[in-house]
């Protein structure tokens, strides 16, 4: 599967934060696009995941336009985890992953087996079973940081979009969410993530993309 951008742009107020902007994303990658503040990282994360519409040029997903997928469907291919994480109400992490499955929940919105057993898989894997039954207001930014990404993954996404998931953390949280790109990339996900971690992004990212300011 492909995420393919052709002569991408997009401007704002008349300025132009993104320019004729080529690049195919394929999954088994992991992808780190690096720039200036400024130079469109943000911007470009929000197009491919689809929260920017009004961009110039084409941009598709496995050979579909984007224009031609509804909201559903392109949340089903495309996950989004951002750094800025805002609970206001107490929320269970159990609940919170729960809610990754909603899409596929039946017509009563009600939780399968089988949407429970893939919880569980990820929780397993990204080992945070002792997360499960904390509120997400209480949790590090380490940890949170770490059920976002399990969130994106319970998706069940072949491409997952990340912007700056490291910011914040001290080394050996920024390592243990690396790995868990790594990981995911292993199994065959598309990671696209931008970030200021460089030595991280020399270690570990199939590509480098760099933005400049236009």
């Amino acid at each position: 599967m492909q995420i393919t951008c052709q002569d991408l742009s997009f401007t704002i107020e008349s300025k132009k934060i993104i320019d004729s902007f080529n690049y195919t994303f394929e999954n088994s990658k992991l992808y780190a696009i690096k720039g200036l503040n400024g130079s469109g990282k943000s911007t470009l994360l929000k197009i491919i995941t689809g929260l920017a519409l009004d961009y110039q040029g084409k941009l598709q997903l496995n050979h579909k336009n984007y224009t031609d997928l509804s909201a559903q469907e392109l949340s089903l291919l495309v996950s989004f985890v951002s750094t800025r994480h805002s609970f206001t109400f107490p929320m269970q992490v159990a609940e919170l992953l729960e809610h990754g499955r909603y899409l596929q929940q039946n017509m009563f919105g009600q939780i399968s087996a089988q949407d429970l057993s893939i919880i569980q898989e990820v929780i397993s894997s990204f080992q945070i079973e002792s997360l499960y039954h904390k509120n997400v207001q209480t949790l590090s930014d380490g940890e949170l940081q770490q059920v976002m990404i399990a969130l994106a993954v319970i998706r069940q996404t072949p491409f997952i979009v990340l912007d700056e998931p490291t910011s914040f953390l001290d080394y050996l949280n920024r390592e243990k969410i690396w790995n868990l790109l790594v990981s995911l990339k292993n199994a065959e996900k598309g990671i696209i993530i931008a970030t200021h971690d460089l030595d991280e992004m020399k270690k570990h990212a199939d590509e480098i993309i760099e933005l400049t300011q236009c």
